[in-house]
């Protein structure tokens, strides 16, 4: 029965509001008098009318948060790979192949390329539900390392107060 009346009140709703409010329109709805009021009847076809605009994500099956994962993993150590690379070239390869090389790999690393790997990831993560991400290195070892030193110079700051 609730439902019933939860899908004419959504398209009461889209009757006479704009598409894109009808949404902000049943979730106010909900919040404001579904969550304030004694009548169990009204909080039903509330939360009815609520799951109908914004239903609840569904979870996404295992393998995609495999591949998520796994290209992750790959992706971490193909960039593990080229730093190690790029100080290993002048020891191990003569000069005209080791320049040439490293000048590639300083050139991709330092300017804004768009990544396929990184594209992919992005991609990965809207079928999960997941924020998109601006940069592979920024997100997964640049960002790290920021909160690393932040919470660091804390805790050295707080035990040379404790010192003092």
């Amino acid at each position: 029965m609730p439902d019933r009346d939860a899908k004419k009140l959504v398209s009461i709703a889209q009757q006479h509001l704009p598409q894109e409010k009808v949404k902000d329109f049943i979730l106010h709805l909900d919040k404001d008098i579904g969550g304030t009021t004694e009548n169990s009847w009204m909080k039903e076809v509330l939360m009815a009318a609520r799951l109908i605009v914004d239903p609840p994500p569904l979870a996404a099956p295992f393998y995609l948060w495999a591949a998520f994962y796994t290209l992750v993993v790959a992706h971490i150590l193909l960039v593990i790979g080229i730093v190690i690379s790029f100080f290993l070239l002048p020891f191990l390869a003569p000069w005209y192949i080791a320049l040439p090389v490293m000048v590639f790999i300083w050139f991709f690393s330092t300017t804004k390329v768009e990544c396929k790997l990184t594209n992919l990831e992005n991609v990965l993560r809207r079928r999960l539900g997941l924020r998109r991400i601006g940069g592979f290195v920024g997100h997964y070892f640049l960002k790290p390392a920021r909160w690393a030193l932040t919470r660091l110079s804390q805790w050295e700051w707080r035990r040379n107060r404790r010192k003092a």
